[in-house]
């Protein structure tokens, strides 16, 4: 029983030291956050999670009297202590899935393009050739990822993805709370308070009540401002001053920018498809000219024809007329 005791104690003094290391970890590694299955989590890198194990103070080697303290001399045990906390389910195995947005499918489809005659189409086809290569290198830059939960739950030293499912709780958390817990204790006992302290506390409530009396005034203000260009505009016009005032943001990024300008009617033409109107409307006058030149043509080509067949008719008339003078001749 005694053997069974030291072996938990043991036990329990190992969790407790690759807690502790992966605590560490936890906090110091580099990590980003995503929305998995609705859920908003942190993710890493398996590659760098392993250098960092080999920053950390437990890759140095423990003394004689720390036993059970995790050491991380080599790749090959930060590796191998990582998937053991893997199979414990404190991360799991992500898996990269290419997110299928609304308009990936029009973007796909190949959209018809203007046959245009003379040299400019040519120049087009060629500028057309050259900007493809750039457009590939966008659009797959344009993909879109998300991460979920792979089947096969192993760990790796490489690029693949793992995501937490470890949260300790971070110690300034600790120190939020014994501040709490301080200022209701002191809030409780403010009737005890000296005078001089509640009249302190009497003037920053007064302050605090001005600035949301000011946050609220700017709130209906700003309503009443965009209400009223948007009426003078018939709609056409969205003015926002403070557009990010009460939007889920940070404290002073709800300043920025200080205010938004949105045109919202029918769109103008640009210079480019101004140019094509031209274009598509000199390409019709060409093909208009090209049909009167033709029409012309043909018509020469007809009198042309016309002459031909009276010269030709003439002539039959004059031998046949020498024909007759020559039997006339004989006759006689």
């Amino acid at each position: 029983a005694s053997r069974r005791t030291e072996m938990s104690k043991e036990d329990k003094a190992k969790v407790k030291e690759e807690e502790a290391a992966l605590k560490w970890l936890r906090f110091n590694l580099k990590c980003r956050s995503t929305t998995i299955r609705g859920q908003t989590s942190d993710f890493f890198v398996g590659s760098k999670a392993v250098d960092k194990l080999l920053e950390s103070p437990w890759a140095e080697k423990p003394g004689s009297l720390s036993r059970n303290r995790p050491y991380f001399p080599q790749r090959n045990a930060a590796e191998k202590f990582l998937a053991r906390k893997l199979a414990e389910e404190y991360f799991y195995r992500g898996l990269k899935v290419e997110k299928k947005s609304k308009g990936t499918a029009e973007e796909q489809e190949e959209k018809p393009v203007r046959q245009r005659k003379g040299g400019k189409k040519e120049e087009k086809e060629k500028k057309g050739k050259k900007n493809d290569g750039a457009d590939s290198e966008t659009l797959k830059s344009k993909r879109k990822y998300k991460l979920d939960i792979h089947e096969v739950q192993e760990f790796s030293d490489s690029s693949e993805l793992y995501i937490w499912h470890y949260s300790p709780t971070k110690p300034w958390y600790y120190a939020v709370g014994i501040v709490l817990v301080i200022g209701g204790l002191l809030m409780s006992l403010f009737p005890v308070w000296p005078a001089q302290g509640r009249v302190i506390i009497w003037y920053l409530s007064m302050v605090g009540l001005g600035l949301l009396g000011l946050f609220f005034s700017v709130v209906i203000l700003r309503h009443i401002i965009f209400g009223s260009v948007w009426l003078f505009t018939h709609g056409t016009h969205h003015f926002w001053l403070l557009p990010n005032l009460t939007e889920d943001v940070g404290f002073f990024d709800s300043f920025k920018p200080l205010y938004s300008f949105e045109y919202c009617g029918e769109e103008e033409q640009t210079d480019e498809e101004e140019e094509e109107e031209q274009e598509k409307e000199q390409d019709e006058e060409q093909e208009g000219e090209a049909e009167g030149e033709t029409g012309e043509g043909e018509e020469q080509e007809k009198d042309t024809e016309d002459g031909d067949n009276s010269e030709n008719h003439q002539s039959e008339e004059i031998t046949e007329e020498e024909s007759r003078t020559e039997d006339d001749a004989t006759d006689e």
